[in-house]
């Protein structure tokens, strides 16, 4: 076996082959989530080296969405720790001074909150652990600004020291966005326009559903993906750490569509691998009988990007 057999094909894939991540890849980032740190920083190595990497419309309309709502979520938590504190200290907070005996009304609130984390349903158990991570963000700030101004000797109540730290948080948006700005950058991505993808049917939708997909923002990702990359002849792959809802269906994906989806620290040899398949998605498309020009509302224009 040579050492072209044996080494992934950097140059082919930098010059056949783009890369979308997906949303939860973005906002891992953002939220510098600890368990997902090192696929990150490998996805990001690797992107490094070349690879186009672009962010598909909806990703980045999903990313926006989720932001607003992270922010609106820590501005939550923070009036939930007012009105338990208020009920813990049995009198108004703007009497309450921060002193270090204050902390244990603090400690009383986020222990509540956390309590009603924990008693409240929710659909998914990610979804539950996301919701604590969140609490735990705000019970940190919190408290590191609670002994910053006890070492500064402020004289100031638990009911303003309360409203400025909502305040801060409502700020919380733009230094999301602002990480996410950073991100792009380190993967030099291009954001795409709708006009950037080939239009897909509906009856796509439908077999991306019946493919296992059960999320409808995560059927318009793969819709688009698909559109992009018809439309630019590359092979493409959308790099995703969603195993529930698209990775687990990934095989039956790249069979009825060509599309590869995968993990990002998998996302390179399922790369090379379609650059040993066929010179293009169409010509691998036409290997395996995919029909893939009824995938969209007007035919893709061969050789033009």
């Amino acid at each position: 076996m040579n050492s072209r057999d044996v080494n992934l094909r950097l140059h082919q894939i930098k010059s056949f082959c783009t890369v979308f991540p997906d949303s939860c890849i973005m906002l891992n980032y953002i939220f510098s989530e600890e368990e997902s740190r090192p696929k990150i920083e490998y996805f990001s190595n690797m992107i490094n080296k070349g690879i186009a990497c672009e962010i598909l419309p909806k990703v980045n309309i999903e990313i926006m969405k989720r932001l607003f709502r992270a922010s609106e979520r820590f501005i939550r938590i923070i009036r939930s720790c007012k009105v338990i504190s208020r009920s813990v200290a049995k009198q108004s907070l703007d009497k309450i001074f921060i002193v270090k005996e204050t902390a244990e009304i603090l400690e009383l609130a986020f222990s509540a909150i956390f309590r009603q984390i924990s008693r409240k349903y929710f659909r998914t158990f990610p979804e539950k652990t996301a919701t604590i991570r969140r609490a735990r963000v705000v019970e940190t700030s919190v408290m590191l600004e609670f002994w910053s101004v006890i070492e500064r000797s402020e004289k100031i109540s638990l009911s303003v020291f309360l409203n400025k730290l909502e305040e801060n948080f409502k700020e919380k948006y733009i230094e999301f966005c602002d990480k996410q700005s950073l991100f792009m950058g380190k993967l030099n991505a291009d954001l795409l326009k709708n006009t950037d993808i080939l239009e897909t049917k509906k009856s796509l939708a439908e077999m991306l559903l019946k493919c296992g997909v059960r999320n409808y923002n995560d059927v318009e990702v793969l819709s688009q993906a698909i559109g992009r990359m018809y439309k630019i002849r590359k092979w493409c792959t959308v790099v995703t750490t969603d195993y529930t809802d698209i990775i687990q269906n990934r095989i039956v994906i790249d069979r009825l569509t060509q599309l590869i989806v995968s993990d990002p620290l998998y996302f390179l040899y399922h790369l090379d691998k379609k650059i040993d398949c066929a010179l293009n998605p169409e010509d691998g498309a036409k290997r395996m009988k995919v029909a893939y020009m009824s995938f969209f509302k007007a035919p893709p224009d061969i050789g033009v990007v």
